[in-house]
């Protein structure tokens, strides 16, 4: 089957001598899309992966916005568009909704199921990033151009302002926990939702020494365990914190990005940290977490990187550019023992043996990730339409959905 004309589809050949390989590379799929070159409203802007990784979002330059099969990025279903770019895309931890926000200030939040919009606000400023809560589906963190954030529950249509001039902020582990960077620090907030009030829990130490010059914190990830903090400053420098200790584990000096395309994420099972590199080599640079030793670094592709996010229960991560999507998969990636990572030249492993797999993209059980947790937990396509990943979830209802919808097998899931 030829690909559609409108959303082309690339198949490249990844050498294994990179130890990166396609994770479900076939004769005739490719986790790489594309979209075509040089037009104006095919330029993307923001992109967003489900809680689960099943449904991505892609929004553009010029409003435009759809939800797509992440796995085969088909099965594309349009929602209501802004009037303008959109900045920021997350989704509801049920996956029943996708907040947007756009440069002019207006959030909107849609009906995944329906494709409608549930709930509309103009807040009159850009919106630089807006994040669903992992713990509760109706509350979001707003961060504007001005370095304002707010705690939004639009439910209720209630709205608290949290003091201070934050210019990056993440969520934590815990309920109503979150990170966010003033200036040069960084810091571990509490929201009290009963009062309506913010406390600061810790600050954390990102300084190797008192001679370290650090720029303002630009970008913050967190690992999912909690373990560890990952931060990007405005000299180009990534950093990583143990947050139980609170001691700086490791810094990331080698070409890493002082763009606005700063940006720095945790690999799905935290073993790993990605860091964007200059754009003069259009590069990402990968770390191991423990020890923190630089095990790859990517170089020479065509465009720069604008955006960068770990699929959540594979080991794949989705590079943004200005027109194109691609899905990268890694495995094998031996960390360098090394005391002092900066000052060795990092050679990666060449001699890991790789064993080829084959997947199947069209057939979901076949499609199996590689993880600590056990298999997917699939039920019947046919029958019903929601599944459960980890096992460990048992507080919360994790269904998500499958692409594309079918109506009557979708049924509200309560929380319990």
């Amino acid at each position: 089957m030829e690909p559609d004309s409108s959303n082309r589809f690339y198949f490249p050949y990844i050498p294994s001598d990179q130890l990166w390989t396609n994770q479900f590379n076939t004769p005739n799929s490719s986790l790489e899309f594309s979209f075509e070159p040089c037009i104006e409203d095919k330029k993307l802007s923001a992109m967003s992966l489900s809680h689960h990784g099943y449904i991505l979002a892609v929004g553009f330059i010029t409003g435009k916005l759809y939800i797509c099969d992440a796995i085969t990025f088909k099965n594309k279903i349009d929602l209501n568009e802004h009037n303008c770019e959109v900045l920021s895309l997350s989704f509801s931890r049920d996956t029943r909704h996708l907040v947007s926000a756009d440069k002019s200030g207006q959030l909107q939040i849609h009906n995944v199921v329906t494709g409608k919009v549930d709930y509309s606000r103009d807040f009159k400023r850009k919106i630089l990033k807006v994040l669903y809560s992992k713990f509760d589906q109706d509350e979001m963190l707003i961060l504007l151009e001005n370095n304002k954030l707010y705690h939004f529950n639009p439910k209720l249509d209630l709205i608290f302002e949290i003091p201070g001039n934050f210019s990056n902020v993440i969520w934590g582990v815990n309920p109503y926990e979150f990170i966010g960077s003033i200036n040069k620090s960084v810091s571990l907030y509490r929201y009290n939702k009963e009062n309506e009030d913010c406390s600061l829990i810790t600050e954390f130490n990102i300084l190797s020494m008192s001679r370290d010059k650090l720029g303002e914190i630009t970008y913050i990830d967190l690992s999912s365990d909690g373990k560890f903090i990952s931060v990007i400053d405005s000299n180009g420098n990534g950093r990583l914190t143990s947050v139980e200790a609170n001691i700086l584990v490791g810094k990331c000096t080698d070409e890493v990005s002082k763009t606005k395309y700063s940006h720095t994420v945790f690999s799905r099972d935290n073993q790993y940290v990605f860091y964007l590199a200059k754009s003069l080599y259009n590069a990402f640079t990968v770390y191991s977490v423990n020890p923190f030793s630089r095990v790859y670094q990517n170089r020479g592709l065509k465009e720069v990187i604008q955006g960068i996010e770990p699929h959540p229960t594979r080991p794949i991560i989705l590079l943004r550019y200005r027109h194109e999507i691609f899905s990268w998969a890694y495995q094998n990636l031996v960390p360098i023992y090394n005391t002092c990572p900066e000052k060795d030249l990092m050679k990666v492993n060449q001699e890991v043996e790789e064993k080829e797999t084959e997947f199947d993209v069209s057939d979901y059980e076949n499609n199996k990730p590689v993880s600590k947790y056990p298999p997917l937990q699939l039920m019947s396509r046919e029958k019903e339409r929601f599944l459960n990943i980890f096992p460990d979830d048992e507080n919360y209802p994790d269904q998500i959905f499958f692409l594309p919808f079918d109506h009557q097998l979708t049924k509200p899931v309560e929380d319990e």
